[in-house]
């Protein structure tokens, strides 16, 4: 969640480090009002309450809807995918955990692959298993990358997730966010995403991109302190290309997963200041929900209270991209910034590839999108019983 003040987790956006790439000028985008796209629905539900095991869900990572329709529903607290047929219908479970072939330790990212197979990662093998389109486990390798702590910077995180893969079979690696613990100006940390061929062989580089701003202080642990409601490098994969930025400006970049050339697109106008409403805003969310739930705030309240803002508000905080190349660009919310769900939903921009906004939509309140297509949207849901929901909507565009 946002605002968490201790080290952060592996993330998604970017504003790339300039000597990486010679890059193009910004693409300039659409400023008139963009057609508001409608969601119909939702068409199917799956998710119940004191139900059935097989539409019970633990901890939902991730959803989407394959080619054959079939949808794949990523549960990490159950070390499982379930499948379910176009109407909900289930289907089949495949998992579990242990080290044998189809099994895993600790179920990391679990992702389309080539055709209608799938891919997951094994964070406690560091293995990648692929299943078919049936979900019969077909293959698995073991990702060779390795993290060696350098001077002046810490880690992230211990090593290496596996994020994604792309149209050609290989994957995309985030291995930790090196974070600056010199003294002095505020700085940003530094991730190098790379990528594995389908065999696994590499590592190769996709490009460095600075990630989340810190700034040098004695007091705070390791030397070091995280603003208030900045993020991290945000992105998503494409069919050849990662899409990120850091939201520190409306800047996205389109990096090849080759490394050979980055495209820089303007998303809009630029993300406006922070103020002294907002905080104040944003600290009596807060309040109220330490009152909620005060178990979720580690050594009290206070903490979260005096933390230090950026200048800007985040010009983003989520990024998809869809099977058709457009770009879903979530808008930021000072109520995910207080940890809790907008009451107006989440709204997102959808732009080309170049950088034009073509469609604007919203969710439902408490909806978090896994997956979009051409004519519909899959978003995972948990309601006021803490009940976890996979719901597909109808998207009818204008």
């Amino acid at each position: 969640m946002l605002g968490i003040r201790d080290m952060p987790r592996p993330a998604t956006v970017v504003a790339i480090i300039p000597f990486v790439f010679a890059c193009r000028g910004p693409a300039t985008t659409d400023e008139s009002t963009p057609p508001e796209w409608r969601l119909t629905g939702p068409t199917v539900t799956i998710g119940v309450f004191g139900g059935a095991a097989d539409y019970q869900f633990e901890s939902l990572s991730s959803a989407w809807k394959s080619d054959a329709g079939r949808i794949i529903v990523a549960d990490r607290g159950q070390t499982s995918l379930l499948f379910y047929d176009e109407h909900g219908q289930f289907i089949r479970r495949i998992g579990r955990q242990g080290d044998g072939p189809g099994e895993m330790r600790y179920m990391g990212n679990a992702f389309p692959y080539r055709g209608d197979s799938i891919a997951v990662h094994d964070l406690g093998m560091h293995r990648i298993s692929v299943f078919d389109s049936a979900g019969v486990f077909a293959r698995a390798l073991t990702s060779p990358v390795t993290y060696v702590r350098k001077p002046n910077v810490i880690p992230s995180q211990s090593c290496c997730l596996i994020m994604g893969a792309f149209a050609d079979g290989s994957f995309l690696v985030h291995p930790p966010d090196e974070i600056p613990v010199l003294a002095g100006p505020p700085r940003f940390g530094r991730l190098s995403l790379l990528r594995l061929s389908a065999d696994g062989q590499g590592p190769d580089t996709v490009g460095t991109f600075e990630s989340r701003l810190y700034a040098h202080d004695a007091a705070e642990r390791a030397g070091v302190r995280a603003y208030e409601t900045v993020l991290p490098f945000l992105y998503a994969l494409g069919a050849n290309a990662v899409y990120g930025g850091n939201a520190q400006d409306n800047i996205l970049v389109i990096a090849r997963m080759d490394g050979t050339s980055v495209d820089t697109v303007r998303l809009g106008p630029p993300p406006p200041a922070f103020t002294d409403d907002m905080i104040g805003m944003r600290g009596q969310m807060l309040r109220e929900d330490f009152e909620r739930r005060p178990q979720f705030y580690e050594g009290g309240i206070d903490g979260f209270l005096e933390g230090v803002y950026p200048e800007r508000v985040p010009a983003f905080s989520h990024v998809l991209v869809d099977p058709e190349d457009r770009i879903w660009i979530g808008e930021f919310s000072l109520h995910e910034a207080a940890h809790q769900t907008d009451p107006d939903g989440k709204r997102y921009r959808i732009h080309s590839r170049n950088g034009a906004v073509i469609g604007t939509v919203t969710l439902p309140a408490g909806s978090r999108l896994t997956w979009a297509g051409a004519r519909e949207i899959i978003a995972v849901e948990r309601d006021s019983l803490d009940v976890q929901y996979v719901r597909v909507y109808g998207l009818a565009r204008q």
